[in-house]
């Protein structure tokens, strides 16, 4: 089981983001209720400064898991435990949301991680990198932990990117849309996907037409 040192340092797997006036937040659990009791699922909406689950103002708590940004294309830490022992441990200490960074070249080309990156868990050893995310995605949907997906490089090789822009010469305008446009209908259906960072930290160097 991994600790809370393990999973904040340990190959930097999970980072909180949670600020202590949103630590008393509504839990997975309760967003989960939320859910089921809905017939056609949570409403998501923004007002005054505030989001709102089904009109009632939500205080996230949350924590970025890393790795599907990187040229591995999975999850950082799944060499040494299970998805399911850091979301025990997030929903342990009343986490309810993820935000999991993305390259754009890894939700292009769909590759395969390795076997080596998967060693706790084996069942997904040959299984492409969106099959997994996907499957991240369903595992937290289940304990009513909310996902923002952030594409947060555009290629996963290369960070910062030069130019600092959410695309180059060879990722245009048009490929990062086409690439939220097959993020947009491959994850609709799950319930917890709550957020979209269209993309990380842009921080141009040079002036924007």
């Amino acid at each position: 089981m991994p600790t809370s040192a393990q999973l904040n340092t340990g190959g930097r797997a999970l980072e909180g983001h949670a600020h202590p006036s949103q630590s008393t937040g509504t839990g997975g659990g309760h967003l989960l209720a939320l859910h089921t009791s809905q017939c056609c699922g949570p409403d998501f909406t923004a007002a005054k400064g505030s989001l709102l689950l089904n009109g009632r103002r939500l205080h996230v708590k949350g924590v970025s898991w890393f790795g599907f940004e990187g040229d591995n294309a999975i999850l950082d830490g799944l060499w040494q435990y299970p998805i399911e022992s850091y979301l025990d441990f997030l929903e342990k200490n009343q986490f309810n949301a993820l935000r999991l960074p993305l390259a754009l070249n890894n939700i292009l080309s769909n590759p395969v991680p390795s076997s080596s990156m998967l060693t706790a868990e084996p069942a997904l050893m040959g299984k492409t990198s969106l099959h997994m995310l996907e499957h991240v995605v369903g595992l937290a949907g289940r304990r009513g932990i909310l996902v923002m997906l952030d594409i947060h490089r555009l290629n996963s090789s290369l960070w910062p990117d030069p130019q600092g822009l959410w695309y180059n010469n060879q990722m245009t305008l048009d490929t990062l849309e086409g690439a939220w446009v097959h993020l947009a209908r491959r994850f609709c259906r799950h319930w917890n996907t709550f957020a979209a960072d269209i993309f990380n930290e842009v921080g141009a160097r040079h002036e924007i037409h």
